[in-house]
């Protein structure tokens, strides 16, 4: 068996544990993204804000993926829908 310890670990489950109040399935840090700076997945990124994490004197800046926004349908799209 393995353990994991150590500051990075406590910001995971830390940050694993505010997604409900976040209302998202994952938070990134801001230290996580920039090693991912250059992946184009990334785009669409809305900060969550500081979340405070227990053994951390400073808080952790967190993101989430954007919701995205629903598709507009037009009149004539909504009509061969129902059909």
């Amino acid at each position: 068996d393995y353990t994991a310890i150590g500051d990075t670990v406590n910001v995971a489950a830390r940050l694993e544990a505010a997604t409900k109040e976040a209302g998202c399935d994952a938070l990134a840090s801001a230290s996580t993204l920039a090693l991912l700076a250059d992946d184009p997945e990334l785009r669409g990124l809305e900060r969550v804000g500081d979340i405070t994490v227990k053994g951390r004197r400073a808080p952790v800046d967190a993101y989430r993926l954007a919701r995205p926004e629903p598709a507009a349908v037009s009149h004539d799209d909504a009509a061969e829908l129902a059909a």
